[in-house]
């Protein structure tokens, strides 16, 4: 159900009413604009806390919508945004000054090119139409959701691995299967994909998919040593270079010879050490 934004409100329950700022002086940090340039957002950092979050109309900017304890805060297309709060995520709608409130959710994000409001909290994610304000979709058993630009990514448990799929349109795409859950993919110029695998002992694990190609490259099936960081930088020929580290072996405890100035035959003692150049 919609709700009436107030300028002087931060939720239904009308928390301005309690809500005090403790010091008069504040800066502006994370300012953005919306795509029509009507709207204007920034947050006051205070001291003691960074998340109240404002909503200037340049028409008449004297009028001023807040929010508190925000999370984060995304403009939509037109008049309308998305705010992820302790008090929920709502999505506004600025010009017609009303709120629907979607409950808690732990992530948002906006793939413009898409149209689409991705909503994630407890294995759960919620795909929105950010045109029409209305779910199209809604997938469970999430473990990761992962963005590259416009392209949305998203790892599920299977048995005693994990898979890959790709949100394209409003359903998913399986891509691959791992042993290992992703923590991150890319996407090169040529349509492949750099996917990048968490072992258990903290390790890296890459796994590179060309559907062009029909092909698939491990990078653990290419080397001997485990992988601690991986950098991909591609060429403008879609070539790929990988900057590779790998964790050198600690040496063991050394124990330090300790003499002391009383120590008897002490010339000796220090005659006996070689210096190796």
């Amino acid at each position: 159900k919609a709700q009436v934004l107030d300028s002087n409100s931060s939720s239904k329950n009308n928390v301005a009413e309690v809500y005090q700022p403790k010091y008069p002086f504040y800066e502006m940090g994370y300012k953005s604009v919306s795509d029509n340039g009507k709207w204007i957002t920034f947050y006051k950092i205070y001291d003691d806390n960074k998340d109240t979050l404002n909503i200037v109309n340049t028409d008449n900017p004297s009028k001023i919508v807040f929010r508190i304890k925000v999370k984060q805060q995304l403009l939509l297309e037109g008049d309308c945004m998305a705010v992820n709060s302790q008090e929920g995520t709502e999505l506004l709608d600025l010009h017609h000054n009303t709120s629907v409130n979607l409950g808690s959710m732990e992530n948002i994000w906006f793939l413009k090119r898409n149209h689409q409001l991705l909503l994630y909290n407890k294995h759960i994610l919620q795909v929105y139409d950010s045109r029409t304000k209305t779910k199209i979709n809604s997938f469970e058993n999430i473990e990761r959701v992962m963005l590259n630009g416009d392209l949305a990514f998203v790892s599920k448990k299977k048995d005693l691995g994990f898979e890959l799929y790709m949100l394209t349109g409003n359903s998913l795409k399986y891509i691959a299967s791992t042993d290992f859950p992703v923590f991150n993919v890319e996407s090169t110029k040529n349509s492949s994909l750099v996917i990048y695998e968490r072992k258990k002992n903290g390790m890296v694990n890459l796994r590179y998919i060309s559907p062009e190609r029909n092909k698939t490259l491990i990078l653990a099936s290419l080397m001997n040593n485990d992988v601690q960081s991986i950098k991909v930088t591609e060429r403008k020929d879609g070539a790929l270079f990988l900057k590779v580290e790998i964790p050198i072996p600690k040496l063991g405890a050394f124990e330090p010879d300790l003499w002391s100035t009383t120590d008897s035959k002490l010339l000796e003692k220090f005659s006996k050490i070689k210096v190796e150049h």
